[in-house]
């Protein structure tokens, strides 16, 4: 009987490349580990296999991968990357911080490493040396229309800027790049004009931003705003009464709700300032267990089946997922604005958990989700008559939750009130929350902790007022707007 001769590493490396390629991503993961048994000295199997493992979502099993592959070959630089961007994802931003500094040490020339070090600083607050890295990163990408957008946020443009010469250098080759780098490169080039005060020329690149965005991206605009109001039609007061207390006792987690850009990450960085306050951040968990089989039938639909049972499994998916995240901490903070869709769900399978909805004036909000690049699509932010009746879908779920909910059960901030009367504001915060009051709330922006939201930067500041008002050098151009919300 004729023997199979083994295939060569190279010829396995191929077929797994290829595998990967067609998103065959169990078979390439396959075909790579047998690499690793054909070559076991060298570490760019493992790099590779850990590359998959991050496609299939397997994150820890990835940084074991990269992290055999350093110990076999230490510097390898693929191996550094990779592991950086995974730890990142992972919330180890220190580490990950280390993994770049490694290879900048290594190849300064190297600008992915600077962009990459600076995402990491800006997430774990050191606004300064991430500013520093996306220079660096400038200066060896000028046609890397993200870096400029990123270095742009973290800075206040005055006339002679030679990053702004940069950028209209790159508007000359605008035809030329591909539609992500014209969205990129537009919101660069608005922040540079609104921080000259050239109001006018600002909106129109913000326009021709959200432009690009939106030809990208998929809205079933009629399913979004639907979905929204039978949440309000499922929940009825009489469900609510119904199953009242029959979900899990805990009071670890505290929700804070609201439209993006309304000041769900100022609240959470006050709470998070306070000892015995752990902030997540921006959690899909409490959707995940709500949609991911716990219930009988898919929201909202299902609603007026659920038992104990059900909520209290929806509970403990949710509690499994983020208490390991501080299992010391007497309170958790979950400040994924979306979650205002969930409340009444949360307070029958968390009856105990805080609910805090962040309000802010609804033309400023908007205006500001408009003129804002955000690393997650929020699909309707980047059309104004979207944007607006989402706005009104949202307000009008949000009246249902307060007309149902039992007094007390939810605390309503104003994003102005709080701005201008922090200390009785940020108090009432935390009293809320059970909690007594701690000085380091008072100076949030001292505390440690990554934040990965669009917020990053300006909650590591002392609290300021300038986004109150955002949208009034805009009152023209946003009059169609301002129709939709009914703003005075």
């Amino acid at each position: 009987m004729a023997r199979t001769m083994p295939q060569s590493p190279s010829r396995l490396q191929e077929q797994a490349h290829a595998l990967f390629r067609e998103g065959r991503y169990e078979e390439s993961a396959a075909v790579y580990r047998k690499c690793i048994a054909a070559d076991p000295a060298s570490g760019m199997p493992h790099v590779d296999l850990g590359s998959v493992l991050l496609k299939l979502g397997r994150n820890s099993e990835a940084i074991e991968e990269f992290e055999r592959a350093l110990s076999l070959e230490p510097g390898l630089l693929p191996a550094l990357g990779n592991l950086g961007e995974a730890l990142g994802d992972a919330g180890r931003h220190e580490e990950a911080a280390d993994c770049f500094r490694r290879i900048i040490e290594v190849s300064p020339g190297m600008g992915l490493a600077h962009y990459n070090y600076g995402h990491a600083m800006l997430v774990l607050g050191r606004i300064d040396e991430a500013r520093q890295a996306f220079e660096k990163a400038v200066a060896l990408m000028p046609r890397d229309a993200s870096t400029h957008r990123v270095l742009a946020s973290l800075k206040t443009f005055r006339e002679g800027d030679p990053q702004i010469a940069a950028l209209e250098t790159l508007a000359q080759g605008e035809p030329f790049l591909p539609d992500p780098a014209k969205a990129d490169l537009h919101f660069a080039l608005a922040k540079v004009r609104a921080d000259l005060g050239q109001h006018h020329r600002a909106f129109h690149h913000v326009q021709r931003a959200n432009a690009v965005k939106r030809r990208l991206v998929a809205y079933d605009e009629k399913g979004e705003l639907g979905v929204l109001d039978e949440m309000a039609a499922a929940f009825t007061a009489e469900v609510m009464r119904a199953k009242a207390g029959l979900g899990d006792p805990s009071g670890v987690p505290v929700f804070v709700v609201g439209m993006p850009r309304s000041g769900t990450t100022l609240v959470e960085r006050i709470l998070a300032a306070h000892p015995e306050v752990f902030g997540a951040g921006e959690l899909t968990a409490f959707g995940d267990a709500a949609v991911g089989g716990y219930a009988p039938k898919p929201l909202p639909f299902s609603v007026a089946a659920l038992n104990e049972n059900d909520l209290r499994a929806i509970a403990r998916a949710y509690l499994d997922a983020i208490v390991p995240k501080a299992p010391q901490a007497g309170r958790i903070v979950d400040k994924l604005p979306a979650n205002f869709r969930f409340v009444g769900l949360i307070r029958l399978a968390l009856p105990n958990a805080r609910i805090v909805h962040i309000r802010r004036d609804a033309l400023d909000t908007c205006y500001s989700c408009y003129a804002q690049f955000f690393a997650r699509n929020l699909e309707y932010t980047y059309d104004l008559e979207e944007l607006g009746r989402y706005y009104k879908a949202y307000e009008r779920l949000m009246g249902h939750w307060r007309a149902i909910l039992p007094e007390g059960a939810m605390l309503e901030l104003d994003y102005e009130t709080l701005v201008g009367d922090f200390e009785n504001e940020a108090r009432r915060l935390i009293a809320f929350c059970g909690l007594e009051w701690d000085e380091r709330c008072r100076r949030f922006h001292e505390a440690p902790g990554a934040v990965q939201t669009a917020s990053a930067a300006q909650v590591r500041t002392p609290l300021f007022r300038t986004s109150v008002g955002r949208a009034r050098p805009y009152e023209a151009q946003l009059a169609r707007l301002r129709a939709i919300l009914g703003a005075p």
